[in-house]
């Protein structure tokens, strides 16, 4: 985590940090996306279950439906929802 530092969230935006509602633990704030076609979203880093680090882009609605990094692309699907 040496390449990112994690800021304390905007009043506007729920704190999510420490969530782990699938396979990826929210470690922390990294601010808005300067991206015009982005609309400012926040990006979260997220650390998945494989051990990738991840930043994901988004509202809370769409990070907490976030799954996985992309490590189970190509792998059987189903193994994840019978796992839990």
């Amino acid at each position: 985590m040496a390449d990112y530092q994690t800021i304390p969230v905007d009043a506007s935006i729920q704190d999510l940090t420490g969530m782990k509602p699938w396979s990826l633990e929210i470690l922390g704030y990294l601010g808005r996306n300067e991206r015009r076609n982005e609309r400012q979203k926040p990006m979260w880093l997220c650390r998945c279950d494989c051990g990738r680090l991840k930043v994901v882009v988004g509202w809370p609605s769409q990070v907490l439906s976030r799954k996985t990094c992309g490590c189970l692309v190509g792998a059987s699907r189903l193994e994840l929802f019978w796992s839990r």
